[in-house]
C-alpha cells in the first residue's frame, strides 16, 4: 500500500507538472495566434482604411472603419478593443471615441515595435494609464501591437485588445486532456503496482519459507554438531576424570601417594582438556566471547586441544581487527573446521595456522604433515560440516577454497575471502 501511495503521489506530482507546462505553452501558442491575427487585421483590413482622412478625423472615415471593426470583427472574434497611435504617442484612432487624440509616453514595447518594425503580442495587467477604458473587459486581456503605414506613407502603430477567455479555454482543454490521461494512467498504474506487488509478495513468501527451512536446518546440524562435540570430547574426559579420581581415591586409601600424585596428574590434565573444549564450545553458541576476545586469541584457544596431544601447532595472524565481525567469524569456522579434520584425520606432528592479509582480501593457511586426506571427507554421514560447507562458507564471502592432499604428505588448506 505503501509503494502504491508514492507512485500516485508521484504521478499526481507529474500530472501538475505537466498541467503548468502544457498551460504555459498553451498561453504562449494563444500569444503566437494573437499576434499572426493581429499582423493579418493590419496589414489586410485595417490598413487599407488608414487614409489621411482617417488620420485627420474626418468623421466620415472614421465612421466606415468604425463599422468595419464593430460590425465584422468584434462580434465575430475575441476583439475588444482597436487603437492606431502615432510616433510621438499620440491616438490617432479609437473605437472608443473619448479617447482620440489623447498623448501618453510609449512603452518600451511600443518603442521596439516602431523601431524594429516587428510584431508583438503579451497578456497586458492593463496597470497603464492608457488603459483606463479596457479594464471593464477584465482584469488581462491579450494586448498586441503591429507597425503598419497609412496610405501617405506615415508610419502608425495598430493595438488590439483581445479576450483572455482564449487562453482560459485553451488552459482548460490542456487539463481536461491532462486529467483524462491521468485518471486513465493511474487506473492502469495501480493495476500494475497490484498486479506486481502480489507477484512479490508471493516471491517473498516464498523466499521467507526457503531461509526459514535453511536456518532450521543450520541449527540442527549445530545442534547436533554441538551435542556430538560435548559427548565425544568433554562428557568423555569428564568420564574418564571421573575413574581416574577414583583409582587415586583408591591408592590415597591404600597410602600408595605416588601412585595417587601421578593419577591426579592425568585427572588435572583430562580436566584442563575439557576446559578448553568448553571454551570452544561456548565460542560456537555465543559468538560475542570470540569478536571480544579477537581473532588471534580465539586461534590460539582453538589449538590449544592439538598441543595438548603433543601436536606441534604454531598460530600467526597477521590481520586482526581490521576485518570486520563477519569475515572474523568465517575465518574462525574455516580453521575450527579444519582443526577438526586434522585430530580426527591427520595423525599430525606438526600443524600451521596462518591468517595473512592479500589486498583487499583475507588468506587462510592450514597445514598440516599428517597422513594425507583420507577419501569421502566431505561426505561424513555424523552431520560433519565437512569441506562441502567449506566450499559453502568460502561462496557466501566471495572467496575460493583450494585445498591439496596426498597420502604421506599431509594437506594444505587454502581460504581466501574479502575483508
Amino acid at each position: 500500500m505503501r509503494l502504491i501511495a508514492g507512485s500516485l503521489a508521484g504521478l499526481a506530482v507529474l500530472v501538475l507538472a505537466g498541467y503548468l507546462v502544457g498551460a504555459r505553452l498553451a498561453e504562449r501558442q494563444v500569444v503566437i495566434d494573437a499576434r499572426h491575427f493581429s499582423a493579418l487585421l493590419a496589414h489586410g483590413l485595417v490598413g487599407p482604411h488608414l487614409t489621411p482622412e482617417l488620420l485627420a478625423g474626418d468623421p466620415q472615415a472614421v465612421a466606415e472603419l468604425n463599422r468595419v471593426i464593430n460590425e465584422r470583427l468584434v462580434p465575430r472574434t475575441s476583439l475588444r478593443r482597436v487603437k492606431v497611435w502615432s510616433p510621438d504617442g499620440r491616438i490617432l484612432y479609437s473605437d472608443d471615441r473619448r479617447e482620440v487624440g489623447k498623448v501618453f509616453p510609449l512603452s518600451s514595447t511600443q518603442r521596439s515595435v516602431f523601431r524594429t518594425g516587428t510584431a508583438t503580442a503579451e497578456v497586458s495587467d492593463l496597470s497603464g494609464d492608457e488603459s483606463t477604458f479596457e479594464r471593464k473587459f477584465g482584469r488581462r486581456l491579450l494586448e498586441t501591437y503591429t507597425l503598419v503605414r497609412a496610405q501617405n506613407g506615415q508610419r502608425a502603430l495598430f493595438e488590439t485588445y483581445m479576450s483572455y477567455d482564449q487562453i482560459r479555454e485553451q488552459r482548460e482543454a490542456v487539463f481536461g486532456t491532462l486529467l483524462l490521461l491521468a485518471v486513465a494512467g493511474a487506473v492502469l498504474f495501480a493495476c500494475f503496482q497490484v498486479g506486481l506487488a502480489r507477484i512479490n509478495l508471493r516471491w517473498v513468501r516464498r523466499r521467507q519459507r526457503e531461509l526459514d527451512e535453511q536456518a532450521r536446518a543450520v541449527s540442527e546440524r549445530a545442534r547436533q554438531r554441538l551435542a556430538r562435540d560435548l559427548h565425544d570430547g568433554t562428557v568423555q574426559d569428564l568420564v574418564g576424570t571421573s575413574y581416574v579420581v577414583d583409582g587415586a581415591l583408591q591408592a590415597v586409601r591404600g597410602r600408595d601417594l605416588r601412585q595417587a600424585e601421578r593419577l591426579l596428574d592425568g585427572a588435572a590434565d583430562s580436566v584442563r582438556n575439557s576446559i578448553q573444549s568448553l571454551r570452544t564450545v561456548m565460542i560456537e553458541v555465543y559468538p560475542r566471547t570470540f569478536h571480544d576476545r579477537g581473532l588471534s586469541a580465539a586461534l590460539t584457544d582453538l589449538a590449544l586441544p592439538l598441543r595438548t596431544r603433543g601436536v606441534e601447532t604454531l598460530v600467526a595472524v597477521g590481520v586482526d581487527h581490521e576485518l570486520s565481525p563477519e569475515t572474523s567469524e568465517a575465518v574462525y569456522r574455516a580453521a575450527q573446521e579444519a582443526v577438526r579434520n586434522v585430530m580426527k584425520h591427520a595423525r599430525a606432528t606438526t600443524v600451521r595456522i596462518c591468517v595473512e592479509p592479500a589486498g583487499d582480501r583475507v588468506l587462510l593457511l592450514v597445514t598440516d604433515d599428517g597422513i594425507g586426506m583420507p577419501p569421502r571427507i566431505d561426505g561424513s554421514p555424523e552431520g560433519h560440516l565437512g569441506l562441502s560447507g567449506l566450499a559453502d562458507l568460502a561462496a557466501e564471502r566471495r572467496g575460493c577454497l583450494e585445498i591439496w592432499a596426498a597420502p604421506g604428505r599431509g594437506t594444505h588448506l587454502r581460504l581466501e575471502m574479502q575483508r
